[in-house]
């Protein structure tokens, strides 16, 4: 099942007739799809991105305009026109401009057309103008050539980022991260779900435990620009460790002259947008020729006193109100020899299923202290708190996802909490009750991190067309990643699996 997010920004919008806008977005000269198109309304925070198949949808109005960008292609504006329900959009290549400089993150610039490989590059304002909540999701759609797949639809889950051209069997296919020229952490760890669910990776980059990353942890709103190296470019300046391609992360700097402050907010909701449907039983007779004769069982009556109930599951599981807030401050300023950085982000996302949501509070310090016109030192600090509750919807062995329990529950039992008293009937041809499972099943992930870094430039020699550089560059990268799984006693598929309720904590540092 795929959940689409769209985030919709309040505002007044009068006399328009909405409506979902669906599509395919491919390459003008081979027909393949796009995968990660940004497609949004232009005027507005309204946008998704392209699925594995290309496949885009969202709210828009009669009239409005489909701003399609893809980082490689020309950028297209379509009007959706009145009664539009479907547009295909097709992108050319763009040819980039040849004399960008490209900073690789050791202390070098290049000319991009100088470079052994093709260089990409994002500025800042594209990833803040992303519909998405973690860096490693906004990069989706902004690089060609760059795949980004989603471990999980819960809030807060990672992404799975692979350049094209990098393989293994076994091992990562991650890229290498360098974050204001300092190597970090990109592990994707496990959350413990594996252990109660039975499965297993297997040394699969998509483990059905839906790992974070921990790139996610930095605020979009600190990104100056991206670059991503592939081939010999990275080899060059990283080594071996390079072999799957480096994105470089530049965060903001202070700049000199009065100081400017900076205050956003944002508020939206996520929903599902396309259900997969269930079956209607009209008749007992339709229901006995489905599941047998003794369907008394099943909450009717077997005398033929049909019940009629039709209980839409789907919508019961997956329709909380997601929503979204989201508050960014940030102060930039400095005078000739001293410039300063300072930003902070506090958001709070809600998920489509009940006790599922992501919090981070991160705050960010840069200072850059010139001693004189040869010698230069810069600090970066950020310290970063986040707080993920995905419950469980990936694949396992024990039948406890939701989305298959719902697929074999028919929709005229009544599986749910009628009397609000916190106690759910068993699920009569399942195993498992899906809603029980959700109210109580934990998959909590509490996150502290600090990343630091130091440079020292000094010029030894500069002429005309000719400087030669002294540059020391030290950081650190800490982190402890806390995960608590807990799955009751008393629920109607721990007794189905002989199971006395499970609990796993780990911790990572």
């Amino acid at each position: 099942m795929h959940v689409h997010k769209t985030i919709l920004f309040t505002g007044l919008i009068l006399g328009m007739a909405y409506g979902a806008v669906s599509g395919v977005v491919f390459d003008a000269n081979t027909d393949e799809p796009l995968v990660g198109t940004s497609v949004f309304v232009k005027g507005t925070f309204v946008g998704t991105t392209t699925n594995d198949q290309g496949a885009y949808s969202l709210e828009a109005a009669t009239g409005d305009v489909l701003v399609v960008a893809y980082i490689g292609y020309k950028t297209q504006e379509v009007t959706v026109g009145d009664g539009v329900s479907e547009l295909d959009i097709a992108l050319e290549i763009d040819v980039l401009q040849q004399d960008a400089v490209v900073v690789t993150g050791l202390a070098t610039t290049v000319k991009r057309r100088n470079a052994a490989n093709a260089v990409a590059v994002v500025s800042g304002e594209d990833l803040v103008n992303a519909p998405t909540q973690t860096l490693d999701q906004a990069l989706s759609g902004q690089f060609a050539g760059v795949n980004i797949r989603r471990n999980s639809g819960a809030p807060g889950g990672g992404v799975n980022v692979n350049l094209r051209g990098s393989s293994t069997l076994t091992g990562s296919t991650q890229p290498l991260y360098v974050i204001d020229g300092v190597i970090v952490n990109n592990d994707a760890n496990q959350s413990g779900v594996d252990v109660i669910t039975k499965a297993t990776g297997a040394g699969s980059e998509r483990p059905q435990g839906q790992p974070t990353n921990r790139i996610g942890d930095i605020n979009p709103n600190d990104v100056e620009s991206i670059e991503v190296l592939k081939g010999a470019s990275a080899a060059a300046m990283y080594g071996a460790k390079a072999s799957n391609g480096v994105i470089i992360i530049n965060t903001k700097r202070g700049k000199g002259g009065k100081t400017k402050f900076n205050f956003s907010t944002r508020t939206g909701s996520s929903s599902l947008l396309q259900k997969m449907g269930h079956r209607v039983f009209e008749t007992y007779a339709e229901a006995e020729e489905q599941f047998g004769a003794d369907i008394a069982s099943l909450g009717n009556d077997a005398n033929g006193n049909w019940a009629g109930n039709d209980f839409d599951y789907e919508e019961i599981l997956y329709g909380e109100e997601g929503k979204l807030t989201e508050h960014t401050l940030s102060a930039i300023g400095g005078n000739e020899r001293t410039q300063f950085y300072i930003g902070s982000q506090y958001m709070d996302e809600g998920g489509i299923i009940v006790n599922t949501g992501y919090k981070k509070l991160s705050g960010r310090i840069n200072v850059s202290h010139r001693f004189s016109e040869k010698a230069k030192l810069s600090v970066s600090t950020n310290l970063i708190r986040s707080e993920a509750d995905r419950g469980v919807t990936g694949n396992d062995n024990t039948n406890m996802t939701y989305g298959f329990s719902i697929g074999f529950t028919p929709s005229f039992v009544n599986i749910q909490d009628t009397d609000g008293d916190g106690e759910f009937p068993d699920n009569p041809t399942n195993p498992s009750n899906p809603l029980e499972t959700a109210a109580y099943f934990v998959n909590n992930e509490l996150t502290h991190r600090a990343l630091g870094s130091l440079t020292f430039d000094y010029n030894l020699f500069k002429k005309a067309n000719q400087s030669f550089n002294f540059l020391a560059v030290g950081g650190a990268d800490f982190y402890n990643q806390e995960n608590e799984v807990f799955i009751p006693a008393f629920l109607q598929i721990e007794e189905a699996n002989d199971e006395p309720g499970q609990s796993v904590m780990t911790t990572t540092d």
